[in-house]
């Protein structure tokens, strides 16, 4: 990745994904860039693939922070809410708010300025299960799930998912905010969606990998939305969407 500082406009989320798959030689070397705390958490994985993944993921947060922040990717302190969110330790560090998710070898990071974010992946499977559907979506979303064609139902159902999962993310109350309590769109589209008692979201599609679904919710005050990806430690902006 090289070194530079990442600029991001106040009405702008950038959208950063990549494959978190890495030779032996790279997992030892992004191992050191985590913290006691993470280190910790890694070697208590029982299988090697779920402790590549974390340090994949986690050391990849701190290098992406790094850009933001201007600093050495060790050098981060994060702290966490009572829902486990994690946060920048010092509030006062540009404003900057940030969300990740993973699934499988791949995942998403959402950074903004000045405004809560929530991001969301789910690798796509083989089937769904409808008792899952029945027990944590909507009346609208079961209704909206059953009436895609047979063969894009299972797509859907963890469309819905993410979408939903980015959203609870945003909001920050975790399992506290019950998934049926709102409705989302079974459909890749743009929509805002408004709650009872923790305001107004965009909720946006986002289009990473065919063999997974990912959405993003941020502040209605958004109007930009960045993609880039990081490949084999190169970084490159794929897409700009004007909202």
């Amino acid at each position: 990745m090289a070194e530079e500082y990442m600029l991001i406009d106040t009405h702008e989320v950038q959208i950063w994904f990549t494959d978190l798959t890495l030779t032996r030689e790279q997992e030892n070397e992004r191992f050191d860039l985590l913290s006691i705390e993470e280190r910790e958490r890694a070697l208590r994985f029982h299988f090697p693939i779920h402790k590549q993944r974390f340090i994949a993921a986690r050391s990849m947060l701190r290098s992406l922070l790094g850009l933001y922040l201007a600093c050495a990717p060790q050098d981060i302190a994060f702290a966490y809410d009572e829902n486990e969110k994690p946060r920048l330790q010092t509030s006062g560090q540009m404003g900057l708010q940030f969300n990740l998710s993973h699934s499988d070898h791949m995942a998403v990071y959402a950074f903004t300025l000045h405004h809560a974010v929530g991001v969301d992946i789910e690798k796509i499977r083989d089937t769904y299960n409808p008792d899952v559907a029945e027990r944590y979506f909507s009346r609208r979303e079961n209704q909206d799930l059953l009436s895609l064609p047979h063969n894009e139902r299972t797509a859907g159902f963890y469309r819905i998912w993410a979408r939903k999962e980015a959203i609870v993310k945003a909001v920050g109350k975790g399992l506290t905010m019950p998934l049926s309590r709102f409705s989302v769109s079974a459909r890749d589209i743009c929509e805002d969606i408004q709650l009872d008692h923790d305001g107004s979201w965009k909720l946006m599609p986002l289009a990473i990998h065919p063999a997974f679904q990912s959405a993003v919710a941020a502040s209605p005050m958004i109007h930009t939305l960045s993609y880039w990806s990081l490949f084999e430690q190169h970084q490159k902006l794929d897409k700009v969407y004007n909202l």
